[in-house]
C-alpha cells in the first residue's frame, strides 16, 4: 500500500517521551574530530603517535663535564695476560670514584673482570653484561658509535647513536648488547662515522673529513637518504650529523686536500731474512690517520676565548726519538690540517719535546 500526500499538520505525535537511554536519530552527523573533542573515552582510540628519536639530542662531549658514566669492554681475547688486567685495574683507579661502570665481557672471563673490580673498589659501580662466548667484540669500546643524552625532560634517557654501518669484527653488536641488558638505548643513523674520527668540545663536533665522503658516496650507492630537490647534498649531510649529534654544536670537518699515498708494500733486507714492510696504512682520502683522535687533542678554551686544539708532529716526534724524519710520516698533511684548524678558529698548539 501506498500513502501520499501526507500533511505534516495533521501527523499524530506520541505524547509519551522518549526513554533517556534511548539514542536520538534525527541529529546532526557528527565528525571524528568532533566526537574526540566531546568524548574522553573515544580519544584513548585514537592511534598513539610515537618517535624512538630523542626529541633534543645533547652529544656528551670528549673534554668537558663529569665523567659520570663509562663503558668499557673486556674481552676474552687479552684478559689471561696480567698486562692486560692490570691496565684496567689501573684505569679503574685512576677514574673518579664516583664513576659508574657497565661492562661488556665474555662469561669465560667475568671472574677475573670481577676480580679486577673488586680490587679497584669499583664492584658496586659497576654492572656487568655477558655477551655471547662466539661473539668476537675488541677492547675499542668508544668506536662503533656516539653517545647522546636526550635534553627533554629532567630525565633524558642516553643513547647510542650507531653508524650506517661498522664491519669491524663483532663491534656491532656490542650497543646491542648493552640496550637490551640495561636502560640504555641504541639507534642505528644513516650517516656514516665512527667514534675515534669524532671529537666533542664545548660548543662544536670535529669530524675527519673521510666519513662525510662516506656518506655521500652510501647515498649514491642505496639512496638511503632523501636528499630534498635542489638542496646541496654536503650541506644537507653536514646539517644531518648536526641534527643527529646536537643542534647546538656547529659541524665541522678535519681534514686536507693535499694527496695522500694509500697503503702500500714493499720488502726490505734485514738479518739476511726478506721482510715485508707496509706503508700508509690507515690513511684515508683527507685523512693522515683513520681516526682524529690519534693526532688532535682537545684542550679547553684559552685566555684569548679561542678554543685550544693539541696536534701531533711526525717531526718533532722524530727530534724526541733522535731520528732523522722518517720519508713516509706525512708531517706536510699534518700541517695542512693544522693551518685549516687555525682557519676554522682554533689555536693550534704543536706536541712537542721540551
Amino acid at each position: 500500500m501506498a500513502v501520499t500526500n501526507i500533511n505534516p499538520s495533521r501527523t499524530r505525535r506520541n505524547r509519551a517521551r522518549l526513554p533517556a537511554t534511548l539514542s536520538r536519530r534525527d541529529l546532526p552527523k557528527r565528525s571524528l574530530d568532533d566526537l574526540g573533542r566531546q568524548s574522553r573515552a573515544f580519544r584513548t582510540l585514537s592511534a598513539v603517535v610515537v618517535s624512538p628519536m630523542p626529541k633534543k639530542p645533547r652529544i656528551v662531549s670528549s673534554a668537558h663535564g663529569p665523567i659520570k658514566h663509562v663503558l668499557l669492554c673486556y674481552p676474552s681475547y687479552g684478559a689471561g695476560e696480567r698486562v692486560y688486567r692490570d691496565v684496567y685495574l689501573d684505569l679503574l683507579k685512576k677514574l673518579p670514584k664516583t664513576t659508574r661502570y657497565t661492562i661488556l665481557t665474555h662469561p669465560s672471563v667475568t671472574g677475573d673482570l670481577q676480580a679486577v673490580l673488586s680490587a679497584a673498589s669499583a664492584s658496586k659501580r659497576a654492572t656487568i653484561v655477558e655477551s655471547p662466548e662466539y661473539l668476537q667484540f675488541l677492547v675499542w669500546a668508544e668506536d662503533p658509535f656516539v653517545v647522546v643524552k636526550d635534553g627533554a625532560g629532567k630525565k633524558g634517557k642516553t643513547y647510542f647513536i650507531e653508524p650506517f654501518s661498522f664491519a669491524r669484527a663483532a663491534d656491532a653488536t656490542v650497543s646491542d648488547l648493552i640496550a637490551e641488558a640495561t636502560a640504555l638505548q641504541n639507534l642505528q643513523s644513516p650517516l656514516y662515522f665512527q667514534g675515534g674520527n669524532v671529537l666533542i668540545g664545548d660548543d662544536f663536533v670535529l669530524i675527519g673529513a673521510d666519513y662525510p665522503t662516506n656518506t655521500l658516496a652510501l647515498i649514491h650507492d642505496y639512496g638511503h637518504i632523501a636528499v630534498p630537490p635542489r638542496q646541496n647534498e654536503a650541506a644537507f649531510v653536514n646539517r644531518l650529523y648536526r641534527d643527529t649529534f646536537d643542534p647546538l654544536r656547529a659541524v665541522k670537518y678535519v681534514g686536507t686536500k693535499l694527496p695522500i699515498p694509500q697503503e702500500q708494500t714493499r720488502e726490505f733486507k734485514l738479518g739476511g731474512k726478506t721482510w715485508t714492510e707496509v706503508l700508509y696504512a690507515g690513511t684515508g682520502v683527507a685523512q693522515p690517520i683513520f681516526h682524529i683522535d690519534m693526532f688532535i687533542s682537545l684542550a679547553g678554551r684559552g685566555k684569548s676565548g679561542k678554543y685550544r686544539a693539541l696536534v701531533g708532529s711526525p717531526v718533532m716526534a722524530d727530534s724526541i726519538l733522535k731520528r732523522p724524519p722518517i720519508a713516509h710520516a706525512l708531517s706536510e698533511v699534518f700541517d695542512d690540517i693544522v693551518r685549516q684548524l687555525q682557519r676554522l678558529g682554533f689555536e693550534v698548539i704543536r706536541n712537542r719535546c721540551r
